[in-house]
């Protein structure tokens, strides 16, 4: 590995390299060689071709193909031990005693590249050195010095001089020559710290010329911005010769001028005196354009002061001050400096002379900048500067920076160098004395007007609003609160001002909620930040509202025929608060945990506080799947409760209607008839209107949506497992329902919302939005620690499912044709009848299509229980589960999977005793993966595959259609319940109420024990029953 060195002559950049294996070099020298003679030559080098075989082949820089590059020498003074030079920094591997280090002189077998060449090549080089060559600390330095000369180059930072060559009394010799501009602050900056930086191996070269740090890095920057130059612009050689304005000119200023131009730098010889001339001349014309910089003992310096407390706000000062240029600690006033009588100053040990005239001579240039210095020129010993707040403002905004830029020092108010702070808004809210019918009702809504007081936030600072008003009518980009100055923006105050003159007035409760739930920063209000402080009742809302925990606990209710979870208790609590306050409420809790009971423990507790609630009933609006369901949950949970579903042809309508529903505590109806029967239900003021499924009115543009949200109701509620099924609208259609208006107009809340979120991924919109609702939504999951304590690990639920008026239609159509025939046949052939009877009532429970064997492609809207089964799903998958799902009937899965295949555009599996075994286990694979794409539902016949498998994967298990027997449905729901599920496993047995497969069901559940030993037969039981009997059984019941 080699490594690679630089060294500037002053006149050629010198390049060398060293082989880092320098004990193999050195052996392969002869010793002789280097102990003799020419031991003054550096051990470790190697030889100028290979050097620069290893440029051209590393850096894609022929230096054979380039002029301006030869072989050279230099001398180096280097640390060494036993006559060696030590190897160096890069290389360093050895630890030698400091004691028995020597510096020698030692020569070098260089590669010489002229100033062009040299520039060229150290701008070719990577950042980063290649595999096999190390860029020693020499060559990086000079590369960094090529770069700020690149950098002076593109500015324009050059002008040019005189280099003189020769001189005697008689003649000169000079050549025309290119020089840097080193006189901003910033380029100052740059060459200090090249000078403070430079590695000690770039020092070690003996020069001819001894020179300072600081002038070998001059030497270099100047000889190549002359190169480059000469180089450049000598392509485009001006026709001075042959120019009309070449006579204008003497000989030796023409001579000066093409000099300039001319890359060979052919030497100029002038007459002595005549050079004097001219040089003076020259000299006198570029002191103008740039004028060389004296030595200071002082800087001079302007400082800003503020306005005391006590003093008038239109009291600014800048008072003048003289800054040591070697420590900025020692700082003189100008009122010291004018009455120093000696013309010096004394500091510490130092002794400072004419500090008078510099400051003098600095005022004057200053006010060439700043004119405003002139007013303080006209006294003889100036100290200081008054200003007003106007002036302060432009001193700050434009002439301070100005002043910089010409070296003077500028010292603002520390308050000025600090960034603006922020501007907000602190509202003390408290409750509008209501009118008393109100009051009588205790409403209190998202849109009740609320008595408030502005306040205004500045930094940690507050005032008042006429305070801040006042101040904001000065334009000024600062203010003074409590004593001190603060920065402040212009913008900001206009936003405000704009924002509070919007709001004065009319602030609601529900926008004061958003702007506490938000904090407001950089929000759409346009303003900073606001911030909520409640008093009173408005305090405690506020305070439920953005912490849950802060609800009062709610007992359950008395005549609740059941057992709460902690969780339930605390949604229970939950819908009351906000039922008090008047806010809808959105229970989104997963699938599983129980929201209908939830409700309905609500609506006793309603009940149980206030009977006048009897006045108003509720209404649960929900699909025609889980009618039944909801009166079943009735009948088991809350049986006290009058309920009535409002279904079917013989639904009471009119005068009828609103008389009739006055008897009930609840009205159960679908989302298709409160479209249909609008009239009926709009002359009618709620108690509560609660959604079940509310996803149903996703689209706010829908006619059943709008008849939906244009009911009356004192409070609303929403049942949802996915409250956002594809777009924000929908969470926007489910919250205008629960709180018309909280989210704005649509179009307002896609603009801000939808869009941002949607199509670029806002996080932060996200995270607004996710708050603003956060109080009207209650959602737990299954995975949530807090939840999973409270939840057995396996829980069973019924799932009642009415039938579809073509399935009622068949079921009849078969009981009848079934007692009919009975009336004629006895023993075995009323056997099979009852049988072949019980099969098709099934077969027309789980849908008509199974019965009839027709229309098997036309599935939908047919059977409920494939209507519920598709939207249970539905949040399965939303929240990345997986299901199993059994059938009795292999038909009957065929069917299934067609139907869900077409739904989710996914694959379904099904396993039925047709599977082979190779493709039983292939399927079973398949499920078990946990990888994304692997299925997420699972058709099972209950013999093939209720008994042998393990499908862990799935923590929900649906029966569509029911066994007889108990414990062949605890089998197959094993499948999923067994060892190595480390999920809570959810049961779902599908029933159609009013129908055979309720009252077996009622006749399980009674005899739980009996029927485990007497139905292991199936069916066949039922053929012993009388016909009554068999009647009381199979009839179809109305729910209504």
């Amino acid at each position: 590995m080699e490594i690679i060195h630089s060294h500037w002559n002053q006149q050629h950049l010198e390049i060398w390299a060293e082989n880092s294996n320098f004990k193999k070099n050195r052996q392969a020298n002869n010793n002789k060689h280097f102990e003799n003679e020419c031991s003054a030559i550096h051990p470790f080098i190697i030889p100028s071709i290979q050097l620069e075989e290893i440029i051209t082949s590393n850096f894609h820089f022929d230096l054979a193909k380039i002029k301006g590059q030869l072989t050279g020498s230099i001398n180096l003074l280097l640390p060494s031990f036993d006559n060696k030079p030590l190897p160096s920094f890069e290389n360093n591997r050895f630890i030698f005693s400091q004691n028995k280090i020597t510096f020698q002189e030692w020569m070098i077998k260089t590669v010489s590249l002229e100033a062009y060449t040299a520039f060229d090549f150290l701008l070719s080089l990577p950042d980063d050195s290649p595999d096999s060559i190390i860029f020693s600390s020499s060559l990086k330095f000079w590369k960094l010095v090529a770069e700020f000369i690149l950098s002076l180059i593109i500015r324009k930072s050059f002008i040019p001089g005189i280099n003189v060559c020769s001189k005697n009394s008689n003649t000169t010799t000079f050549v025309g020559s290119w020089k840097a501009i080193i006189s901003t602050k910033e380029d100052k900056k740059r060459l200090e710290f090249l000078v403070n930086s430079i590695p000690p191996y770039c020092q070690a070269i003996i020069q001819e010329k001894e020179t300072t740090v600081k002038g070998l890095i001059i030497s270099f920057i100047d000889t190549c911005i002359d190169a480059f130059l000469k180089k450049k612009l000598g392509l485009f050689l001006p026709p001075l010769q042959n120019g009309a304005d070449f006579q204008e000119y003497e000989p030796i200023t023409r001579a000066w001028m093409e000099s300039l131009f001319d890359q060979n730098n052919h030497n100029l010889i002038a007459p002595t005196k005549k050079y004097a001339i001219f040089a003076g001349m020259v000299n006198a014309w570029l002191q103008k354009i740039c004028p060389k910089e004296e030595e200071k003992h002082f800087q001079t310096c302007f400082r800003l002061q503020s306005p005391e407390p006590s003093e008038d706000l239109n009291c600014w000062k800048i008072s003048f001050h003289l800054e040591a240029a070697n420590d900025e600690t020692i700082m003189i006033p100008a009122k010291e400096i004018w009455q120093s009588r000696l013309g010096i100053i004394r500091v510490l040990e130092d002794n400072y002379e004419n500090p008078q005239e510099r400051l003098m001579k600095d005022l004057g240039k200053a006010s060439l900048i700043y004119p405003k210095l002139d007013n303080c020129l006209e006294n003889s010993f100036p100290t200081s500067l008054i200003l007003n707040t106007k002036q302060a403002i432009v001193f700050l905004k434009k002439y301070a920076q100005k002043l910089e830029q010409a070296d003077f020092k500028v010292l603002l108010p520390s308050w000025w160098q600090k960034p603006s702070s922020k501007l907000g808004v602190h509202v003390i809210l408290s409750e509008k004395e209501q009118d008393n019918a109100n009051q009588s009702r205790g409403l209190f809504t998202l849109h009740s007007l609320i008595d408030f007081e502005w306040q205004i936030v500045v930094g940690d600072q507050s005032l008042s609003l006429e305070d801040f008003e006042n101040w904001a009518k000065l334009r000024v980009p600062f203010i003074r609160i409590g004593g001190q100055w603060v920065r402040i923006d212009l913008d900001e105050i206009d936003t405000t001002i704009a924002f509070i003159e919007e709001k004065f007035g009319t602030l609601s409760f529900g926008e004061a909620l958003q702007y506490q739930l938000t904090h407001s920063n950089k929000s759409d209000l346009g303003i900073p930040s606001i911030t909520i402080e409640g008093k009173g009742s408005v305090k405690s809302h506020l305070k439920k509202l953005t912490q849950k925990s802060k609800i009062t606990p709610i007992l359950t209710p008395k005549q609740f025929n059941g057992m709460l979870r902690p969780y339930q208790k605390n949604g229970l609590s939950w819908l009351v608060y906000l039922q008090q306050i008047g806010f809808g409420a959105c229970l989104a809790d997963d699938m599983g945990l129980g929201k209908t009971i939830q409700i309905i423990a609500f609506l006793l507790y309603l009940q149980e506080i206030d009977s006048s609630t009897n006045d108003y009933p509720s209404v649960i609006i929900c699909p025609t799947s889980i009618l039944g369901n909801w009166s079943k949950e009735f009948e088991q949970f809350a049986p006290s409760l009058k309920v009535i579903i409002h279904h079917g042809s013989r639904r009471f309508s009119g005068k009828e209607f609103l008389e009739k529903v006055k008897e009930y505590d609840v009205v159960i109806t679908t989302y298709n008839l409160v479209h249909r029967d609008f009239d009926d239900f709009s002359a009618v003021t709620w108690q509560n209107i609660i959604l079940d499924e509310a996803q149903n009115i996703k689209n706010p543009h829908a006619k059943q949506t709008r008849s939906i949200k244009k009911l009356h109701g004192i409070f609303r509620v929403a049942l949802t497992g996915t409250p956002i099924e594809n777009s924000l609208s929908e969470l926007w259609s489910i919250m205008d329902f629960l709180n018309p208006r909280y989210l704005g107009p649509l179009k307002q809340f896609n603009s801000h919302f939808t869009d941002p979120i949607e199509s670029h991924h806002n996080e932060q919109k996200m995270d607004q939005l996710s708050q603003i609702i956060q109080p009207f939504i209650l959602r737990r999951i299954k995975t949530d620690p807090k939840i999973i304590k409270d939840l057995p690990e396996k829980m069973e639920m019924k799932i009642y499912c009415s039938l579809t008026e073509e399935q009622a239609l068949l079921y009849e159509a078969v009981v009848q044709n079934l007692f009919t025939q009975l009336q004629n046949i006895e023993g075995i052939q009323r056997k099979g009848l009852i049988l072949s009877s019980i099969t098709k009532l099934k077969q027309i429970c789980n849908h008509p299509a199974q019965f009839t064997g027709q229309n098997k492609h036309s599935l939908s809207g047919r059977s409920n229980k494939f209507s519920r089964l598709s939207e249970m799903l539905e949040e399965v998958l939303a929240n990345d589960e997986k299901a199993l799902i059994f059938t009795q009937y292999a038909e009957l899965g065929t069917m299934l999977k067609d139907y869900l295949e077409n739904i989710f555009e996914r694959d379904v599996l099904y396993l039925y005793g047709g599977t082979s075994q190779k493709k039983r286990e292939q399927l079973i694979q398949r499920f078990q993966q946990e990888d994304h794409p692997a299925p997420s539902i699972f058709i099972l016949s209950l013999k093939a595959g209720g008994v042998g498998l393990n499908l862990t994967a799935a923590n929900h298990v649906f029966h569509v259609d029911r066994w007889w027997n108990p414990a062949v449905e605890t089998q197959a729901t094993d499948r999923a319940y067994r060892i190595g599920q480390n999920k809570a496993v959810f049961v779902y047995k599908f029933i159609c109420p009013g129908t055979l497969e309720e009252r077996i069901d009622q006749l399980i559940e009674k005899k739980k024990n009996l029927a485990q030993n007497l139905l292991t037969t199936g069916e066949a039981w039922l053929t012993e029953l009388s016909t009554e009997q068999l009647r009381e059984v199979l009839i179809l019941k109305s729910m209504v």
